[in-house]
C-alpha cells in the first residue's frame, strides 16, 4: 500500500514524513494533482485549514468511476469540512466528519459505561456468593463435630446394648433403654440451648430454633 501526502507546500508535507518510521511507499503530491489520488485511495483522510471545500461530489464521483465503484471510507476531520457533505449520498463511499466520530465516541463510551455496570453487578453477585460459601464452609467443620458427636454416642449405647443382650438382658427392656439413652443424649445440647434462650428472654432465637426444629412454638398458657 502507498501512502500520499497532499500539501499546497511541498516543504512542510516533506517535515512530515521526515517524522515517518517507514517511508519507502510514501510520495509527497502538490494538492493540484488531489483528484490523481483521489482516483487511487481506498482510503481519504482530510484535515486542512483550509476556508472552503477541497473534495467535492464531482471529484468523488469521477474517482470512483475509475476505480470501477469499490468501497471509499473518507474521514474529514477538518473544521470548516474539506470535504462536500452530499459524498455520503454515493454508492460505496462511506463518509465521516468531526460530528460522526464524536458520536462514535459517545456511543462508544456509553457501552463501555454499560459494559462497566454490567460487569461491576457480576462482580457483586460472584463476591456475595464467595461469602455465602465461605459462611458455610467456616461452619462445616462445626456441623461435621456434632454429626460426629452424635455418632459416637449412637455406636456407645449400640454396643451397650449388644452387651446387655450377649448377657441375656431382656431384648425388649434393651432396647427401650437404647432409645430413651440415645433420645436424651441426642436432646441434652439442644435442651439446654433452648433454656438458655427462654431464660434470656431471647424471643428471636426461639423462634429460629423452633423453625430449625421443625417445631411450632407456643408461648400460649393452656389450661383447662
Amino acid at each position: 500500500k502507498n501512502l500520499l501526502i497532499f500539501n499546497r507546500t511541498l516543504a512542510r508535507a516533506q517535515a512530515l514524513v521526515t517524522k515517518l518510521e517507514h517511508t519507502d511507499n510514501v510520495q509527497v503530491l502538490p494538492l493540484s494533482q488531489l483528484q490523481q489520488g483521489l482516483n487511487q485511495a481506498d482510503i481519504v483522510i482530510t484535515s486542512t485549514a483550509s476556508p472552503t471545500v477541497l473534495i467535492t461530489r464531482e471529484m468523488v464521483e469521477k474517482a470512483q468511476r475509475e476505480r470501477r465503484y469499490k468501497p471509499l471510507l473518507v474521514v474529514d476531520i477538518a473544521v470548516p469540512r474539506d470535504v462536500e457533505e452530499s459524498v455520503n449520498e454515493l454508492d460505496a463511499v462511506y463518509h465521516y466528519t468531526v460530528d460522526d466520530l464524536h458520536n462514535i465516541i459517545r456511543n462508544n463510551l456509553g457501552e463501555r459505561k454499560k459494559a462497566s455496570y454490567q460487569a461491576e453487578q457480576i462482580i457483586l453477585q460472584e463476591s456475595q456468593a464467595f461469602f455465602e460459601w465461605l459462611k458455610v464452609h467456616q461452619f462445616s467443620n462445626l456441623i461435621r463435630t456434632y454429626r460426629a458427636d452424635a455418632e459416637d454416642a449412637r455406636q456407645t449405647l449400640v454396643q451397650k446394648a449388644f452387651l446387655a443382650l450377649q448377657q441375656g438382658e431382656n431384648a425388649e427392656q434393651v432396647l427401650q433403654e437404647l432409645s430413651y439413652k440415645l433420645t436424651n443424649k441426642l436432646l441434652h445440647s439442644p435442651t439446654q440451648a433452648l433454656q438458655a434462650m427462654v431464660k434470656a428472654g431471647n424471643a428471636e432465637g426461639l423462634r429460629a430454633f423452633s423453625t430449625v426444629l421443625g417445631v411450632a412454638a407456643n408461648t400460649d398458657d393452656q389450661s383447662e
